[in-house]
């Protein structure tokens, strides 16, 4: 509700934030980069998922 008023109750899984505090998104989803501190890193991850 912070960002939008409706959301998919599985949209939580494709959501990659930047904020003042880190990045955010589902790490448990996303074992291979759960680690990353950075944007670039699950970019790259995401596109050489998709190739």
């Amino acid at each position: 509700m912070d960002i939008a008023q409706y959301g998919l109750m599985d949209g939580e899984r494709f959501a990659f934030i930047d904020t003042g505090n880190g990045l955010i998104f589902a790490r448990d989803a996303y074992k291979s980069i759960e680690t990353a501190d950075s944007l670039e890193e699950c970019e790259s991850y995401i596109e050489s998922m998709i190739k």
